[in-house]
């Protein structure tokens, strides 16, 4: 797997981490996956990020896919082309199969 762009899993993970202290945080990097498509673009990653937080509570799922775009306000008009969100709280993970 090849990386195709300079932002990492980890500089994401890093970052959300540190807003929501997650309870389980996975960040895919899946741009290689779509280097020569339509709408590629060099340099720009694609990621798959679920993460499950106790800060999500109460809080409507498009709002969570909000909070999370606004932590990577600065990586989403520089280094992310898309970003693929699953926002959970603990007790909707665990009921999906989580630990």
């Amino acid at each position: 797997m090849t990386q195709l762009t300079s932002l990492t899993r980890q500089q994401l993970e890093q970052k959300i981490t540190a807003a929501l202290s997650p309870v389980y945080l996975s960040v895919i990097d899946e741009s290689w996956k779509h280097a020569g498509h339509a709408g590629a673009i060099p340099g720009k990653g694609h990621f798959v990020m679920h993460v499950v937080s106790e800060q999500f509570k109460g809080v409507p799922r498009i709002d969570r896919n909000r909070m999370v775009f606004e932590i990577l306000k600065q990586e989403m008009a520089s280094d992310i082309h898309a970003l693929t969100i699953v926002a959970q709280i603990p007790s909707e993970w665990e009921s999906d199969g989580g630990q």
